[in-house]
């Protein structure tokens, strides 16, 4: 697609020299090819957004600097009602009042949703023309209707015309009046008065058609411009008197086709002059009275054969609708920057190389020719010395002398002050074989090198002696790989650098080690793919970096410091990758000559600033080293072909500032496109895959645009979308959403913003909402109410059932060991006091008291162990307490008998309970170990210990003469029933006999063991 450009005519430029007519102009054009809708333009208008609508005879046409967006005609009510649209006007922002072949339809320019207006639909316009700045004129037949901002009739012009049928127009005058009528008859309205007079002009009785048709009011001169097909163009003053009649015919005031088609304002004195028929653009001095026609650049197609439309938009720049496509000039009025110079440089040459003359002069060389030219900064050209031999390779400024080198190792100095020359031939002896020298240069110390091709390798003549320093290819100082060099550059140690096109390895010559040194760039950081091509021109910057342009892979600094690099190609912003010449301008700005324009980096910026054709260059084939930067005059020359451009950096980077704004074009949900403002919309949880398209106004035509999108609420960073203008999100989830877009310019920092992002939701499914899932979370508490409910009733019911068979336990419990204790003990009792009886009566039988005695002491025994089996049986002994008391009165009584001292420690533990089994397992365990320390031990001491930490401990400690447990008896119990004790109450039995005996039991206190 071709990109609209800054089309530059000679009337515009103050210093400009060119051969050729003096109104030779060059522009763009826009035709199908590029996506307009057809090749005929019969109406241009801007929008409010900077959106350009064409209305053609094959539909509608909307224009954002690059793409194209059509609209056409289809059945339906609210539609564009035909293809052929002849007027288009934004009557109020982003809508646009349409007539499509005599029908109004209004166009939303966000939604894009075409409706037909009720009050028109009946009319039949020929015509909708700006009238003020809130009324539009809409002509019909024998009327004219002046319509507001909200489609409302103003003002109804009538005028009393003899003639009927034909369309009224309507021209706002000074001091409250209108210029109404047809080309037959036209009248002005006094709006005050309300008073029709008409407005006669006085033509030529022999007319062959007296239709005269309104084309332009002059303001300033006060004079009206119309047309007639026959007999040209009319100019007449405000009382009808002829002032100028612009007839068919050669001379100056004379147009070829009267047939005009429009007549509008350049300026103060220049009219721009169309026609339907051929014969190309023209321009009228109303001051000169001259016409002159406006010739295009044979390189660049201009179809003004027919001219049907013009329009100027609010930068001034023109566009012409024709019949063949679209043109474009555009303004340059604030562009001074630009000199061009082509008179006296023959056609067929091409520049090669530029050198500083005199009073901001240069000189120029040209490939294989024989003269250098002389060009002054007022573009007058001299040819300054016929070279011999020719023809010319490379020139280079030494002090006073031009060096200049042709297809022959021989070089001609030419003293630029005495204007003499001499050809010196020394070079032949080093370089034999070499057609031609590729490189003259110049040391700042004096010293000048040479390089020439076919092996030709590098040559230094030292300054202080005159000697001569030859370097091969892998000579003996020369570690370099190329045979010849054709670019050098100094940094500030005076370290050279030398780069030729055949090679992508830069050499280094190290001035203080005079040693040669190649860098190649497969390894250093920051180089991404390592270059290909050759290296065409070398540059080192004020801080020692040494920029490269490179044959194909673009542009690339090298730090020699830290031995790094950075590369710039497309991506970055630069025009082409094919990068041929490099100079710095005063403020460290770099200027490059490529294979497609000229690029500025904006160095400290890191961004490029790019000018082609589109901006109105002459010439945008940089294909040598032919640039050269005038630093006392801050004037940038550079040459392409023939010609030779001169710039002034600082005035032409001002003017190229862009703005890029960016708007949502469509947002399409499900496949189906949302005709509803781009704000708070609200969609259905189904309606989740979201499509946007986007349009950046790019009429600048720069192709090299990068466009992110985000859309919060789903993407957390920025996404690339290069030069593409839709973004797709699919299945999105329930939420709030905000989608944005910013744009910029390849190698440009600065982003531009969508100023109105669209915010949309997706509701929530029923089944997901936070009422849903209130309800179906109070349905499952009541459900688990309920269960639980019916549990705990039911645990209730079986916990009552148990505590009433435990107490009924407990009250049996109670019961035997009350009657234990009250019949067996009484029994037990009674059996003692009667032996005891018996034996005071002395009976004298040894046998029988003998027996007394043992029933005496069985009864005892008795006694205690059923007093043991009651306080077990009983409930209320069911705690620690209880057991803690009830040891240690039983050891404490057992140990007395048997001189045996006791340490009983313990706490008290009023809380804890622990049940009548556990009771009596513990007790008897304690007390088969009191029964075997009394038994073996031979002890004179215990230690009882009771402690509670999460478990009931209990120490038995003796300080007897130990344990051996192999010396145990075979049928000895005592401690395997203390085991079985402790295992049937979940407990454990440990014993220590290395000093004394320890016993340890421990028994877990769980709630089971703390409760019956």
């Amino acid at each position: 697609m071709l990109k609209p450009a800054v089309c530059f005519g000679i009337m515009w430029l103050l210093s400009i020299y060119v051969t050729g007519q003096p109104n030779f102009i060059t522009c763009t054009n826009l035709t199908i090819a590029n996506g307009l809708a057809d090749n005929t333009v019969l109406c241009i208008t801007k929008d409010s957004r900077g959106f350009f609508w064409f209305g053609t005879n094959e539909g509608l046409s909307r224009y954002d600097g690059v793409h194209f967006k059509n609209y056409f005609a289809r059945p339906g009510n609210d539609v564009l009602q035909a293809n052929s649209v002849y007027s288009i006007h934004e009557y109020t922002p982003l809508k646009l009042l349409i007539n499509a072949r005599g029908k109004l339809t209004l166009l939303n320019t966000i939604t894009h949703v075409f409706e037909t207006p009720t009050a028109f639909k009946k009319f039949n316009v020929h015509f909708i023309k700006p009238f003020t700045t809130d009324l539009m004129s809409i002509s019909l037949a024998d009327s004219c209707l002046l319509i507001n901002d909200d489609l409302k009739i103003e003002l109804t012009l009538t005028p009393p015309l003899q003639q009927k049928g034909l369309p009224v127009i309507a021209v706002r005058l000074p001091q409250d009046k209108i210029l109404t009528g047809t080309p037959r008859e036209y009248f002005i309205y006094d709006t005050q008065k309300k008073r029709y007079t008409p407005f006669i002009v006085r033509l030529e009785k022999t007319m062959k058609d007296p239709s005269l048709f309104f084309k332009y009011y002059d303001s300033l001169g006060q004079s009206f411009y119309f047309s007639n097909y026959y007999t040209g163009i009319y100019q007449f003053n405000a009382y009808g008197q002829l002032l100028c009649n612009y007839r068919r015919g050669t001379g100056p005031g004379n147009i070829n086709n009267s047939n005009i088609s429009f007549i509008t304002p350049k300026n103060d004195s220049i009219l721009w002059i169309g026609s339907y028929e051929t014969g190309g653009i023209k321009t009228l001095n109303t001051r000169t009275k001259k016409i002159s026609t406006l010739s295009a650049d044979e390189k660049s197609p201009v179809f003004f054969s027919n001219s049907l439309v013009h329009y100027t938009d609010g930068d001034q720049h023109d566009w012409f609708g024709t019949n063949a496509g679209i043109s474009i000039i555009k303004n340059t009025a604030g562009l001074k920057s630009w000199s061009q110079v082509r008179k006296g440089i023959k056609p067929d040459i091409r520049l090669i190389q530029l050198a500083p003359a005199q009073a901001g002069s240069i000189y120029a060389a040209a490939l294989e020719h024989d003269s250098i030219y002389t060009i002054s900064p007022m573009g007058q050209v001299t040819v300054e010395k016929k070279l011999s031999p020719a023809p010319a390779w490379c020139m280079r400024k030494m002090d006073d002398e031009l060096v200049i080198t042709g297809s022959s190792p021989a070089i001609t100095r030419y003293n630029t002050r005495t204007g003499t020359s001499k050809t010196s031939d020394f070079l032949k002896n080093y370089f034999s074989q070499s057609e031609m020298i590729l490189l003259a240069f110049k040391h700042t110390n004096g010293d000048e090198w040479y390089s020439g091709n076919n092996n030709g390798g590098l040559l230094r003549k030292k300054a202080h002696n005159a000697g001569v320093q030859y370097f091969r290819k892998n000579g003996r100082y020369s570690s370099f790989g190329a045979g010849y060099y054709s670019s050098c550059t100094e940094d500030s140690k005076g370290d050279l650098w030398f780069g030729v096109n055949k090679s992508s390895k830069l050499l280094h010559w190290n001035n203080d080690s005079n040693h040669f040194t190649e860098v190649a760039f497969d390894d250093v950081k920051g180089v991404g793919s390592s270059p290909t091509g050759g290296i065409n021109d070398v540059k080192a910057d004020s801080q020692d970096n040494i920029w490269l342009a490179l044959d194909g892979t673009g542009l690339m600094m090298y730090n020699p410091q830290l031995k790094v690099a950075r590369q710039y190609n497309l991506h970055n912003g630069l025009l082409s990758n094919f990068v041929y010449a490099l100079e710095f301008d005063n403020k460290g700005r770099l200027w490059i000559g490529t294979q497609k324009g000229l690029s500025c980096l904006l160095v400290a910026e890191n961004r490029f600033i790019n000018f082609t054709k589109e901006y109105g260059l002459p010439a945008e084939v940089f294909d040598e080293k032919c640039i050269y930067y005038d630093s006392p005059n801050n004037s940038l020359w550079i040459g392409s072909g023939n010609t030779i451009i001169q710039l002034d950096p600082d005035t032409l980077l001002k003017y190229s500032r862009k703005n890029l704004p960016v708007y949502i074009d469509e947002m399409i949900v499900n496949g189906e496109k949302i005709v509803a403002a781009f704000d708070n919309i609200r969609l259905r949880p189904k309606q989740n895959n979201i499509m946007f398209s986007f349009a950046g106004i790019n009429l600048s035509g720069n192709k090299n645009v990068e466009y992110n999108y985000r859309l919060l609420g789903a993407d957390d960073e920025w996404i690339n979308n290069d030069a593409a203008t839709t973004a797709t999100y699919a299945s999105l989830t329930p939420g709030k959403y905000t989608f944005t877009v910013r744009a910029k310019y390849k190698g440009d920092q600065q982003w531009f913003h969508l100023q109105q992002p669209i915010r949309f939701s997706i509701a929530t499914p029923w089944y997901s909402t936070w009422w849903f899932f209130s309800l179906l979370a109070l349905t499952g508490i009541g459900l688990i109410w309920i269960v639980v409910g019916n549990y705990y009733q039911r645990k209730m019911g079986k916990d009552k059932v148990m505590q009433e068979k435990n107490q009924a336990i407990e009250k049996e419990r109670t019961r035997i060991a009350t009657d234990m204790h009250d019949d067996f003990g009484a029994s037990i009792s009674r059996i003692k006091f009667l032996s005891e009886k018996i034996q005071l009566q002395k009976t004298g039988d040894p046998t029988l008291t003998n027996d007394l005695v043992k029933i005496s002491t069985f009864s005892d025994e008795m006694a205690e162990k059923m007093g043991e089996i009651v306080w077990a049986l009983n409930q209320r002994y069911d705690s620690l307490d209880d057991l803690i008391s009830f040891s240690r009165s039983y050891a404490s009584s057992y140990l007395q008998d048997k001189n045996i001292t006791l340490h009983f420690t313990a706490d008290e533990y009023p809380e804890t309970c622990i049940n009548g089994e556990t009771r009596r397992n513990i007790f008897l365990s304690l007390k088969e170990c009191l029964h075997n320390v009394v038994k073996h031990s031979g002890a004179t001491q215990v230690h009882i210990v009771i402690e509670k930490d999460g478990q009931l401990t209990v120490s038995i400690k003796d300080n007897g003469h130990g344990f051996n447990p192999a010396a145990v008896r075979p049928f000895a119990n005592g401690l395997a029933n203390i085991k079985n004790r402790m295992q049937n109450i979940g407990g454990n039995m440990q014993l220590d006999s290395t000093q004394g005996t320890v016993v340890y039991l421990t028994i877990p206190l769980e709630p089971t063991q703390n409760s019956y």
